[in-house]
């Protein structure tokens, strides 16, 4: 536990809300900054974001556990706040203000999705099925493209403007009835 011990005799109630202020500003410098350095570990890589939360959650219960006396327990609580704090800005940074760690994703998935049923990067899997609603799964197709290249539109016209994860989806969600108001027929699933 690294509970901080305040060293106070002061008996006044002022003097002791300071202490404790203290005592929780120092539980909070010092539970954001081991989530930093638990993140530098990592190498501050945001396809390493994906389990910081529970790494930091393992933390919070080792080094800032609930208990203790009063000031042992505002230190601790405080810590698990910035703990939070920290991993919440951390995600932000990579999964929100930067849409491109979503990208990749979707593009490695992609590639496991086609892998596993369709063919593999040297050769064409004989199994493949077709389905006999063309229209249907054309426009299925239609849509998938349209959200995949949703971020490379965006970024040829206004290469300026940066889009957040929420922007992009918000975008990709538009693109199902785009799909449908320009060709008719083949009801999507």
């Amino acid at each position: 536990v690294y509970a901080h011990e305040q060293t106070s005799t002061a008996l006044r109630g002022s003097d002791i809300m300071v202490a404790l202020q203290a005592s929780c500003e120092d539980g909070w410098e010092d539970g954001a900054k081991s989530v930093q350095q638990l993140w530098k570990k990592t190498g501050s890589n945001c396809a390493n974001v994906w389990g910081l939360e529970a790494e930091a959650d393992k933390m919070k219960k080792k080094d800032y556990s609930e208990g203790g006396n009063w000031e042992e327990e505002s230190y601790n609580e405080c810590a698990r706040d910035a703990v939070d704090a920290e991993v919440e800005k951390i995600e932000k940074t990579c999964l929100e203000d930067n849409s491109s760690q979503c990208s990749s994703l979707g593009y490695a998935a992609a590639e496991h999705v086609v892998k596993d049923n369709w063919c593999t990067p040297g050769g064409d899997d004989p199994d493949a099925q077709q389905t006999p609603d063309y229209k249907a799964e054309c426009k299925k197709a239609a849509t998938s493209i349209c959200e995949g290249q949703i971020p490379t539109v965006a970024y040829r016209w206004c290469p300026e403007k940066k889009m957040s994860t929420s922007q992009l989806v918000d975008l990709q969600d538009e693109c199902e009835d785009q799909v449908d108001d320009m060709v008719p027929g083949g009801d999507m699933e």
